[in-house]
């Protein structure tokens, strides 16, 4: 195992030393490297495998990503054209950037399986999204004012899972602003009418 995690809580300072149990549950015995960003609202952390699970602190983003992406030319190529450099950036680093230029719309320059947890500290809004075949999954259990999320559910049944949401999800609840998405695009669909389409449910309804 391995993978990302996170605790959201509106208005609550949360430190990183807060996602030790979590990061430990994502952990074998050989995967040592874990990181974690803690900070007001929110923590996100990540244990290590792979040289894309990664996590990054840009301005007013933090992001935390297991994305094992075919090419990131595309997206380098856009954040070029936003007066960029994307050559010393990591991934991570790189989505937060694409984040901020082009909003949610930056899952449709991804290519690849992948998952994201990303907080906006100016909107305070909590960003949760895989891509479209489910490859890489989240998921996500409430606790009153309180959010975890997760990339392996042990508990399956306290858990929900973003790839049961359809293609996106948007909801406020216990002071939360949170925004599900399930990639609805591929590089071969990209064009083809009614795929962008996003039906907003209420999360603490599911």
């Amino acid at each position: 195992m391995s993978g990302i995690c996170g605790i959201c809580e509106p208005g609550l300072d949360i430190s990183r030393e807060k996602l030790a149990p979590m990061l430990s549950a994502l952990a074998l015995t050989d995967e040592s490297q874990r990181d974690a960003l803690g900070g007001r609202s929110a923590a996100i952390g990540v244990s290590r495998r792979w040289s894309f699970q990664q996590i990054a602190h840009i301005p007013g983003v933090r992001i935390a990503v297991d994305a094992d992406l075919c090419s990131l030319s595309e997206s380098d190529h856009l954040l070029r054209r936003q007066g960029l450099d994307p050559a010393p950036m990591s991934v991570a680093e790189k989505l937060g950037w694409l984040y901020l230029r082009v909003g949610t719309n930056f899952f449709q320059y991804l290519d690849g399986a992948f998952c994201v947890a990303l907080w906006d500290e100016k909107a305070e809004r909590l960003l949760l999204a895989i891509d479209r075949l489910g490859i890489r999954s989240l998921y996500w259990s409430q606790e009153r004012n309180r959010l975890l999320l997760k990339q392996i559910a042990v508990w399956v049944e306290s858990w929900c899972c973003i790839r049961n949401l359809g293609t996106a999800a948007r909801g406020r609840s216990g002071g939360i602003d949170a925004v599900f998405i399930v990639q609805c695009r591929s590089r071969t669909s990209r064009d083809l009418p009614g795929r962008s389409e996003a039906a907003a449910r209420h999360f603490s309804e599911l």
